[in-house]
């Protein structure tokens, strides 16, 4: 009687999970369509960036310029942007080109989640693994826009499944050359590779580890070397010490919160498969500790909830690999609790994602179409940011405000030089989405312009008109300007 209960529970549970694991993946692709359908309308600021880099790239022109030539910063390795400037090729200068590469990054991800819990004997449960990736809000957030995370966090996974199932000749040779190409696209990837190393280490495979690292180092130590030498030395201030120093805010630990709360069931299960594969060995155990200490970099002044899709995907390929190991369809009474884990899961990612809206229905995006089309109509250069507006208007480079502010605050170059370099390209606009000359200024746009640019700024521009939520400045012409700007 006991063991029908089971299954008449568990038979009931599986067509739940089923049912949300297809309406997760659907919601996840419906929104990846429709965002890459919004090709002139920018969700996150790095998204302007990289496609300013492609463009330029698309152009043969260098994204790792001297800061006294350029107000461009490369901001990542060079490989996704690289792929972008091919798609460029093909959907024009619009968002759609990197977007396609994360959604498709994304889906192959999902993939190797299906492939490496074969072994479990049971396709509900891989599809549903699939969809724990793909229905997580930080996938959803993150997977499909025109940013490194996705195609970074995929060559990872593929380095994983490649360690773990090829048994060719060269493995390890083909698993280096995977992790840097990871690493080549974003640069804190370094998780998975850390993780095998560590792996093999703890398994005394001292050659093994040491093969590893060497093919490792080569690759990606030429790649950098050759890259460096392209570009007399930028590419290493760019990627790297541009990014060193910013200030930290502890107290964004608090993000962890809704983090575990959301993703409860997930982490829950990762213990117990963390538990179970300690025993038996696996290099996923490691990569998941890795990701999580990665995650921490999320206290940086402008990180955000992008530092966690590593640690989701670490979460769901150790959950795979442990069921295939722990054969769980073979149980029943385990088989009914990971099935109803998985279907609290899903429960969960519910209440916490939505569909994207129509352009028409969002003040954000329609104020976007109408800074575009105002854009197109004027005639100078414009520094705008938005950078993917100025990009798509073919009126100015995508500026990273952002990072640039850090670049000032750490001495490594300061707004005197940046405004000479404004007045030498001869912007005639300026476009911000607050008011330049307000007595107080939000702690978000503070993090993107120093008090002392911003001065800078309303000095050699003046308030023209507001458009929707964006404020257009055009620059002073004659010392009129300057006495109306400072009435």
């Amino acid at each position: 009687m006991r063991e029908e209960v089971i299954n008449i529970t568990t038979s009931m549970l599986r067509y739940v999970v089923l049912i949300m694991a297809i309406m997760h993946i659907s919601l996840f692709l419906y929104n990846s369509f429709k965002l890459c359908s919004f090709g002139n309308i920018q969700i996150d600021f790095g998204e302007g960036i990289m496609l300013g880099n492609a463009e330029r790239l698309l152009e043969l022109k260098t994204i790792y310029p001297s800061l006294t030539d350029e107000i461009v910063l490369g901001v990542y390795p060079p490989l996704y942007q690289l792929l972008s400037a091919g798609m460029l090729m093909i959907t024009g200068i619009s968002l759609t080109s990197g977007r396609v590469i994360s959604m498709m990054s994304s889906l192959i991800t999902a993939l190797i989640i299906y492939k490496l819990s074969q072994d479990a004997g049971d396709r509900i449960i891989q599809l549903s693994l699939s969809a724990l990736y793909l229905g997580s809000p930080i996938t959803m957030t993150w997977g499909s826009l025109m940013r490194v995370d996705a195609l970074a966090i995929m060559l990872s996974a593929i380095g994983l499944y490649a360690f773990l199932k090829y048994r060719g000749r060269f493995k390890y040779g083909v698993v280096a050359a995977i992790f840097a190409s990871s690493m080549l696209t974003k640069q804190n990837m370094i998780a998975g590779i850390t993780a095998i190393i560590i792996f093999l280490l703890t398994r005394r495979l001292w050659r093994d580890a040491l093969k590893l690292t060497t093919y490792y180092l080569l690759i990606f130590g030429f790649c950098s070397i050759i890259l460096t030498s392209l570009t007399g030395g930028q590419y290493i201030k760019h990627v790297y010490q541009y990014h060193i120093g910013h200030p930290l805010e502890w107290d964004r630990l608090m993000i962890y919160q809704w983090f575990s709360y959301i993703h409860f069931p997930l982490i829950i299960m990762v213990a117990s498969s963390t538990i179970f594969m300690l025993k038996r060995g696996s290099p996923l155990v490691f990569y998941v500790i890795l990701a999580a200490v990665t995650s921490l970099l999320i206290v940086k002044v402008g990180a955000a909830t992008n530092y966690f899709l590593e640690l989701v995907t670490g979460f769901v390929l150790l959950i795979a690999i442990s069921l295939s190991e722990f054969q769980v369809k073979r149980k029943k009474v385990i088989a009914l609790i990971v099935t109803a884990f998985l279907a609290a899961q899903f429960i969960l990612y519910s209440h916490n994602i939505g569909l994207i809206p129509n352009i028409r229905e969002n003040k954000y995006f329609l104020s976007q179409v109408n800074l575009l089309k105002y854009l197109k109509n004027v005639d100078g250069k414009v520094l705008c940011e938005n950078g993917a507006i100025a990009v798509i208007s073919r009126k100015g480079p995508a500026v990273d405000w952002f990072l640039l502010s850090q670049i000032f605050r750490n001495g490594l170059w300061s707004e005197d030089d940046f405004i000479k370099l404004v007045d030498k390209r001869d912007f005639r606009f300026l476009v911000t989405s607050f008011n330049l000359t307000a007595s107080r200024i939000s702690k978000e746009y503070c993090k993107r312009f120093t008090p002392q640019l911003l001065m800078k700024l309303s000095d050699r521009f003046i308030f023209r008109e507001r458009i929707d939520g964006y404020y257009i400045y055009e620059r002073r012409s004659s010392g009129k300007d300057y006495i109306l700007c400072h009435e």
